[in-house]
């Protein structure tokens, strides 16, 4: 059986997918699952043993024309699209791939797919992991014990970089404080991020990280306790063996808490007051306390401070 997904753009849309890959191989051993990847998260795939190829889908021309040409003379036995709104990328990539069966989202008036997934507002108290185990059932691939926690295999030597990094700290905890998010308002303010690191024990190691264009106040936050180390990640793979090696994570609404909850991490997360996203990407782990900004408001900065030293606290003694 071959099967061909795309999963475009987002990283925590592609570490959300992973449980989907798992549920196919238990009861398809032999299936052939290619994936049609963003340049930007195709990384997530490189050491993932169920994958059998990947392809990187870009939008120049050139590339895409490329993409296409790779996959004239092969046909596949299902097409699953698990992006559950209408996208132009998606339905160019559902006409151009043969399959037997595609499966995604059709707008009203296209038929690109054959069997239908439900618009992304008739699922909007469903988690996304739950919306693509959903898709499984569409084609009799349904689990009984269907688990869904992510999975990933880091990068071998980006793990021992950070390995060797932990191995310099002593034997405390470790406390992983993310300060960057993809989005503005997914971002809490320097002030709070301060307040955050008042609290925490001296019984802890807390390591700072962020992305690049958060380094001078990832910097900053870390200078000001003497706990606090500030380590850049250098990239994704990093990232996620610094979410490994972590004992507590503490972040915005972003990637990293897919990754904690890939490991299993007790988290600490903040999202803002927008209901539906809050139920599609919350966290999965056991040990998760997850605070929101009063409903309606846009933006993590809304929630107010002594909630988030109260989940800080929580998460700690958890």
């Amino acid at each position: 059986m071959k099967i061909i997904i795309p999963v475009l753009h987002r990283f925590g849309d592609m570490i959300l997918t992973t449980p989907m890959f798992r549920s196919i191989k238990n009861q398809f051993p032999n299936a052939e699952i290619s994936v049609i990847c963003a340049n930007d998260n195709s990384d997530i795939l490189q050491n993932n043993p169920l994958i059998h190829r990947i392809f990187i889908f870009k939008k120049s021309p050139f590339a895409l024309i490329k993409l296409l040409i790779s996959h004239r003379f092969t046909k596949y036995d299902y097409l699953i699209d698990p992006k559950d709104h209408y996208s132009s990328e998606s339905q160019l990539l559902a006409k151009s791939i043969k399959a037997n069966k595609k499966i995604g989202f059709n707008k009203i008036g296209k038929n690109t797919f054959d069997i239908e997934i439900p618009h992304e507002s008739e699922n909007s108290s469903l988690h996304f992991v739950k919306r693509c185990n959903q898709i499984l059932s569409k084609i009799n691939i349904m689990e009984k014990s269907f688990s869904e926690m992510p999975e990933l295999y880091p990068n071998p030597e980006s793990d021992l970089i950070v390995k060797n990094r932990f191995a310099n700290f002593n034997k405390k905890r470790n406390i992983l404080i993310n300060l960057s998010a993809g989005k503005p308002n997914r971002k809490l303010s320097k002030e709070k991020w301060l307040k955050i690191l008042e609290v925490i024990p001296y019984n802890l190691n807390i390591i700072v990280t962020a992305e690049k264009i958060d380094y001078e106040i990832a910097e900053e936050i870390a200078n000001s306790n003497q706990n606090a180390s500030f380590i850049k990640s250098k990239n994704f793979d990093e990232l996620i063996s610094l979410v490994k090696y972590s004992d507590i994570i503490i972040t915005s609404d972003t990637s990293v808490v897919h990754i904690a909850s890939a490991f299993n991490k007790p988290i600490l997360a903040f999202y803002n007051g927008t209901t539906q996203n809050t139920a599609k990407f919350a966290p999965l782990s056991d040990v998760q306390i997850l605070i929101s900004a009063p409903e309606g408001e846009d933006s993590v900065e809304e929630i107010k401070i002594e909630n988030i030293i109260n989940g800080v606290k929580q998460i700690i003694d958890a």
